[in-house]
C-alpha cells in the first residue's frame, strides 16, 4: 500500500473512531504512522518522544494522556464503531498501546 494511500485509510478509520477536534487525535494519528514505520514499537522511549517533538508538547506524559483521553472519548461516544473495527476484542483496545498496535497490525505493509 502506498504511503499516501495508507495514511488516507488510517485517517478515515480514525475519524470514525476518535473525535477529530481533540488534540489527542493528531497525536494518535502521528503515533500510528510512526509505529507502522518502526521495526519495534516502543511507545514511551521512541514514538511518544517523536510525537512530543513534532507538536512541541511539554512531555511524553502529555502525549500519552491526550491519546488516552481521545481513545476513551471515542469509545464512550462511538462504542459500536469500536466493535466494528476491533471485533470482539474491542473492550481491550482502550489502552493507547493496544489501540496503536491494532492499527499497526491492520495497516502494516
Amino acid at each position: 500500500m502506498e504511503l499516501n494511500e495508507r495514511e488516507r485509510k488510517i485517517t478515515e478509520e480514525l475519524e470514525i473512531l476518535i473525535p477529530k477536534h481533540l488534540v489527542g487525535y493528531k497525536y494518535l494519528k502521528s503515533a500510528i504512522l510512526l509505529a507502522i514505520d518502526s521495526e519495534r514499537i516502543d511507545l514511551k522511549n521512541d514514538i511518544y518522544v517523536k510525537v512530543a517533538n513534532e507538536y512541541a508538547a511539554s512531555s511524553i506524559r502529555e502525549v500519552e494522556s491526550r491519546i488516552k483521553t481521545a481513545i476513551e472519548s471515542g469509545f464512550a461516544k462511538k462504542i459500536g464503531n469500536f466493535e466494528d473495527f476491533f471485533g470482539r476484542q474491542y473492550i481491550n483496545c482502550c489502552s493507547p498501546a493496544r489501540f496503536i498496535k491494532a492499527f499497526v497490525k491492520k495497516f502494516s505493509p
